[in-house]
């Protein structure tokens, strides 16, 4: 079966019931990957303090295209959509 959609983004949250946000987004980008569609920006966004900081690990570095710390500011999240949507 075949699906279309035109999916631009993805914000996903690091704690996820059952499955951390970076697992998850491990299968994303390989499903991705499947589909050829390798260019979709990736926003991990979390209410932790230390998710900033590891946002700078090589492993976090290559999985994510940037990071929105909650609760965010509605400036900075829509500098963060300009900058990956444009």
């Amino acid at each position: 079966r075949t699906h279309s959609f035109n999916l631009r983004m993805i914000i996903i949250e690091k704690n996820l019931p059952g499955m951390n946000g970076v697992e998850v987004t491990k299968r994303i980008k390989q499903l991705l990957m499947k589909m050829k569609a390798p260019g979709i920006p990736v926003i991990l966004c979390s209410a932790d303090e230390d998710s900033q900081l590891e946002m700078n690990e090589p492993m976090i570095i290559n999985l994510f295209d940037d990071f929105l710390q909650k609760p965010f500011d509605f400036q900075h999240f829509t500098k963060l959509l300009y900058d990956h949507l444009e």
